[in-house]
């Protein structure tokens, strides 16, 4: 028994020393950290570790700014039915950029694009092919649509589709500009103008907005030939140009050659054409002017011009009305006139009366009558005087040698006349008329050569402009056109003055300074067309269009 109470006490310590090691054991575990904790570590060692982790963050940015960089590159494709995974590999190695394809992903691409970014190039071929794509870091995974789904619960975030046009008849740019009205702002529109195509890429909805507008644009064009009968082809063909190629739904060409206008366009566009070409195409009216050219040579007493305040009134004496703009002081005057109700027209009694009281200011001369014909809203001209002629040398100096050479120039003097009318349908003429009287005044000599001097005539010109709207058959009368013309006369007897040397003793040379007033009469009449305009007190007689 002693046996027993001994054994059992050997026992007992044993099993006190053993939960003493235990205990132990767990109290260092348990105190080490605590007391690595209070350890202090060196400051160098802390900054190694954060100079780490900021090295690791700066690397995984600029690993994402190089796949962002890459799949923003342009490039273009001519892809002829290449394997999908080929297709990410060479796309992969033009961008820099890791791409990985699932095991599943597979399919063929045919595309053909032009300065395109390699993510809408990417965009295109996984949206036409039922895959998806997502980015893990620096790599982009592309997986099916099914397994995207399975790993994130959800279809793939872009729901755009790739739909492919081939155009049979509308014009590539013409597609584009209308696509770019209906696609929304996350769409996309590519057109390869070589091959005639469309890319769409878009959503289903506005897929079938596009779809439906490329149905009514790609149809099959009209081309008429349209005859012009009396406007020109060319000017037509702009005006048609002008709301057809600005659209782009069709094309304007004029054959000069026998005057007529080719139109290619959409059935409903042919219509608005040949609308614009009757409204264009129409008889041109014409107006014939009737003018007269006095030159008045102001006598002494008279040299400051013409008053035209006291021509006003002593026409009135004779049942002439003026109304218009007169009594001016400037260079130029003009006034419309009307007798006894009717207009003023040069050879009337009214016209020889205005005449008679220009008299009394000097002599009076009919430098011209001319009447010309002009179509409405081109201009006329008219010329009386002469073209005065000038000679110019120029030298030209080679190596060894000089070449001179003589060249005959004109420049034209006296009374010229531009008329250009324009007529609106209630019977009025809108005429810009710009009046110019010249004259040589003297001759500027310059040398060029030892023995070779140019001789340039100076010209003096009085001109002026104005525009002016009238009642057809309706006189205008310009006048103040002031010059001054260098007279020279030769007084001699008979026979002895002509006696060479000795004439000079019977003759007298003698430079005189005559004053000029210039003054102008315009009557314009409508001609042409089906229904003369004008009244048949109007009508100038023997005038084509008034039988």
């Amino acid at each position: 028994m002693v046996n027993g109470f001994a054994g059992l006490r050997v026992n007992g310590l044993r099993v006190a020393l053993a939960m003493t090691r235990n205990i132990a054991f767990v109290m260092a575990f348990l105190l080490i950290p605590i007391l690595y904790s209070l350890i202090p570590i060196p400051a160098y060692a802390q900054q190694d570790a954060e100079a780490q982790s900021s090295q690791v963050t700066s690397q995984a940015v600029e690993r994402t700014l190089a796949l962002q960089k890459g799949l923003e590159q342009r490039m273009a494709l001519d892809l002829r039915n290449m394997d999908i995974v080929d297709t990410l590999k060479f796309l992969g190695q033009k961008g820099n950029i890791n791409i990985i394809a699932a095991k599943d992903v597979e399919g063929r691409v045919s595309l053909f694009l032009k300065d395109s970014s390699i993510k809408d190039a990417l965009e295109i071929i996984l949206l036409a092919n039922n895959l998806a794509y997502e980015m893990r870091g620096d790599i982009l995974y592309v997986m099916t649509e099914a397994e995207y789904k399975l790993l994130h619960g959800e279809n793939f975030k872009d729901t755009r589709r790739v739909h492919i046009f081939k155009l049979d008849y509308a014009k590539p740019e013409a597609a584009f500009k209308m696509l770019e009205t209906v696609k929304s702002d996350i769409g996309k529109l590519f057109v390869d103008e070589d091959s005639g195509s469309v890319i769409l890429m878009d959503t289903p909805e506005k897929l079938k907005a596009m779809e439906a507008a490329m149905a009514r644009l790609d149809k099959p064009s009209l081309t008429r030939v349209f005859p012009i009968q009396y406007a020109r082809a060319a000017d037509i063909a702009a005006s048609l140009s002008a709301r057809l190629d600005s659209k782009k739904t069709g094309m304007v060409q004029a054959d000069v050659r026998s005057n007529q206008v080719i139109v290619s366009a959409l059935p409903e566009r042919m219509k608005e054409a040949e609308e614009l070409i009757k409204s264009l195409d129409t008889k041109t009216k014409q107006v014939f002017l009737e003018t007269k050219i006095l030159k008045v040579i102001l006598s002494d007493d008279f040299d400051m011009g013409v008053d035209w305040d006291k021509v006003f009134k002593q026409a009135q004496d004779y049942g002439i009305k003026f109304f218009g703009d007169f009594g001016l002081s400037s260079t130029i005057t003009t006034f419309f006139e009307m007798a006894a109700g009717n207009e003023v027209q040069p050879g009337s009694s009214s016209y020889s009366a205005i005449v008679k009281i220009l008299q009394q200011y000097g002599e009076t001369r009919n430098l011209s009558t001319p009447s010309i014909a002009v179509t409405d809203g081109q201009e006329a001209k008219i010329l009386v005087g002469t073209r005065q002629a000038y000679v110019t040398t120029t030298i030209e100096t080679g190596g060894t040698t000089a070449t001179t050479a003589a060249q005959v120039q004109f420049v034209d003097v006296g009374v010229s006349l531009k008329v250009t009318p324009i007529i609106n349908d209630d019977g009025y003429i809108t005429m810009k008329i710009i009046p110019e009287v010249s004259n040589v005044d003297s001759e500027l000599e310059y040398q060029i050569a030892p023995d070779v001097v140019n001789t340039v005539p100076i010209v003096a010109t009085t001109t002026a402009e104005t525009t002016v709207m009238i009642k057809d058959g309706t006189t205008v009368v310009i006048g103040g056109l002031k010059k001054d013309e260098k007279i020279k006369s030769v007084d001699k007897l008979p026979f002895l003055g002509d006696i060479p040397w000795l004439g000079a003793a019977f003759r007298r040379t003698s430079d005189d300074l005559e004053k000029q007033e210039i003054v102008i009469f315009i009557t314009p009449h409508i001609i042409g067309g089906d229904v003369d305009v004008a009244d048949e007190t109007k009508k100038p007689k023997g005038v084509r269009g008034y039988e």
